[in-house]
C-alpha cells in the first residue's frame, strides 16, 4: 500500500529491511508494487524500483505485458508513461505496443492532448487510421485540429 499511497520513506526502509529468499517468488511482490505506483503516478517510487541496485534486478517493467504502463495510462499520468517509454535512466523502456495499442487508444479515448502529442511527435508513432477511427467515435475538436496542423506542416 505504500507504493499506492506514494509513502517512499516505508517502501526505501521495507526494501533494505527485506532478506531476499532465492527460492520465493520475487518477482510477485514487487511487479505489484510497481504497478500500484505506475497507477497512481508515484514516479518517485516507480524511479526507486526501477533504478535502485538493491531492487532493479527484481522490478519487472514488462510484468503481466506492460501492465504497469497500462494503468498509467488509463489513469492519465503522463510524466510516468514518459518516463517508462524513454528514459535514459532505464536498461530497457516499457513496450508502447503493449494491449494492442491501449496506450495510444487511451490517449485518443481520453482525450489526453499532451499524451497524444508525445507518441505522434516526439515518439512518431503513425496511426492515422486509428486516429480517423477513434475521432469518428468521440470527435475531439483538440484531436482533430491537432492533426490538421501536423498534416498542413508535412507538406
Amino acid at each position: 500500500m505504500a507504493c499506492k499511497y506514494g509513502h517512499i520513506e516505508i517502501v526505501e526502509y521495507s526494501s533494505s529491511s527485506l532478506e531476499f529468499d532465492v527460492h520465493s517468488n520475487i518477482h510477485s511482490n514487487h511487479d505489484i508494487c510497481f504497478q500500484m505506483a505506475c497507477g497512481s503516478g508515484h514516479l518517485n517510487i516507480i524511479k526507486y524500483l526501477l533504478t535502485s541496485p538493491l531492487l532493479s534486478t527484481h522490478s519487472d517493467i514488462h510484468s503481466s505485458n506492460n501492465y504497469g504502463l497500462l494503468l498509467a495510462c488509463l489513469n492519465g499520468h503522463f510524466k510516468v508513461i514518459k518516463f517508462l517509454l524513454t528514459s535514459s535512466d532505464l536498461k530497457q523502456h516499457a513496450d508502447l505496443h503493449a494491449f494492442e495499442d491501449n496506450v495510444f487508444i487511451s490517449a485518443c479515448e481520453k482525450g489526453l492532448f499532451n499524451l497524444l502529442g508525445f507518441l505522434i511527435f516526439d515518439l512518431k508513432i503513425e496511426k492515422t487510421k486509428d486516429i480517423i477511427f477513434y475521432l469518428e467515435k468521440k470527435p475531439k475538436k483538440q484531436v482533430e485540429n491537432m492533426f490538421t496542423l501536423r498534416d498542413i506542416n508535412s507538406y
